[in-house]
């Protein structure tokens, strides 16, 4: 029997995404440095750029810095930091029936 999803179609498609969940998890702990997402994520300059600015058109990141723009290389400074919507998706992704219920695996008892 198939389990059918609580999330959005375009919220799986985000998850889905290369170093998303990744980037999501190293966002939970504390605001980061792309550098940062990088080297937790263990994930290419590109490939965290364009996971950092898709997480960002969803409106799931933040952006702290002057620069008022996505589309300028950011200096080294520049942190990110989930957004309310952020905190929200990471909660509900960590929960485990959520989680389970995502990706089509009913939840288990321990």
């Amino acid at each position: 029997m198939a389990t059918r999803s609580r999330f959005p179609a375009e919220v799986l498609d985000l998850v889905g995404r290369p170093y998303v969940l990744e980037i999501l998890a190293e966002l939970e702990r504390r605001p980061a440095t792309l550098d940062a997402l990088r080297a937790g994520c263990r994930a290419s300059r590109a490939a965290t750029v364009a996971a950092v600015r898709t997480l960002a058109a969803h409106g799931v990141l933040r952006r702290d810095d002057a620069s008022g723009s996505w589309d300028t290389t950011a200096p080294d400074q520049v942190k990110y930091g989930l957004a309310p919507a952020g905190r929200a998706l990471v909660a509900s992704l960590w929960d485990l029936e959520s989680w389970s219920a995502a990706y089509g695996q009913p939840a288990t008892e321990p």
